[in-house]
Order: structure tokens, then sequence, then C-alpha cells
């Protein structure tokens, strides 16, 4: 059982999981904000197909929105999204993927991992691209989670029962934060 504050927690998985709605409903539960998703921002402003380059830029932004939420007085800090979907966005898409970045995803200050399983129906939006590799993508996420030791609870089932499967499991496990 963990005791420290505050606890950090990144929500990660393949497109269309819920990982924004699940940010929204926990951020709301525990009346904090939840550090977005910087990508969704930079895509929609973008006029043109996205580059490789265009990701290192995500990359670089989401970096320093992580980065910058680590000293606060909240019991809980809710990313929606981090490194490691970067990474495996770089990995995935265009088989590299700059040294910096598998660092940085590594060495986050993330104590706990939500990895969203794609089991709810996949909602088209412009800037989804895999809607057929949601499997292949979630056991690449896990793969990665479990290569590297890191604390994570895969979230299933519907929208709301997803929600509430998360407030159990951190109430078992991390009960000072409520």
């Amino acid at each position: 059982m963990y005791s420290k504050l505050p606890i950090f927690i990144g929500i990660t998985g393949p497109e269309s999981t819920g990982k924004t709605w699940l940010a929204e409903r926990l951020s709301h539960y525990f009346y904090i904000d939840y550090i977005p998703e910087y990508a969704r921002e930079y895509l929609l402003n973008l006029k043109r197909p996205y580059t490789y380059d265009d990701v290192i830029k995500i990359a670089e932004k989401q970096w320093n929105l992580i980065n910058n939420n680590l000293n606060t007085d909240q019991k809980i800090v809710i990313y929606d999204t981090e490194m490691l979907v970067i990474y495996v966005w770089l990995l995935y898409k265009y088989g590299k993927c700059p040294k910096w970045i598998e660092e940085a995803w590594r060495n986050q200050k993330i104590d706990l991992y939500l990895l969203c399983y794609p089991d709810i129906e996949w909602d088209y939006d412009p800037l989804r691209e895999n809607p057929n590799d949601l499997i292949e993508l979630f056991d690449i996420y896990e793969t990665n989670l479990k290569k590297e030791n890191k604390s994570y609870y895969i979230v299933k089932e519907n929208r709301e029962q997803r929600f509430i499967n998360v407030l159990n499991y951190l109430k078992i496990n991390f009960p000072h934060i409520f």
C-alpha cells in the first residue's frame, strides 16, 4: 500500500479507449484539474497532415506539462496521456523514437498507470487513425509497462464501470487520497 503524496496517475493506452473521459471523471471526483493531452490541441490547429517532427514538438510540450506539475499540494495528479503514449506512437507509426523520449517515458514520475483496454466502441474522430490495431497497440503498451516494471491497472468494461473499477482500485491501494 502506498502512502506518499501526491500520487501521480498516467492514463495510457490506444486511441478511443476512454482516456480523456476517465481523466475528466476522476478530476471531477477529486475536485482537481487534470493535465491535458497536448497532441489534440496541436493537431486540431495544424492545417496539414502531421509529420514525425510534429510529434517531437508534441512530445516536448507534453514533457513540459508533466514536469510543470510535479510540485503541487494536491493529493493526486492525473495526466490524460503521458510519454509512453508518445513513445509508442513514434515507434508504431515511424519505427523510430529519439532516445530522450524513451528515457522520458521510463523516468517520468508516475506512480500508477491506468492502461485502458479497447473493449468500448471505437468512436470516429478525424485525429484517430488505428481502429483495427487497438488490441495490438494495447499489447505494446502492456509489454512496455511490464518490461519496465511499472505499476499499472487495466481499465475494462463500459465507461461508467471503468470509473467505478478505478475508484475501487484506488481505494484499496491508495486509501490516503480519499
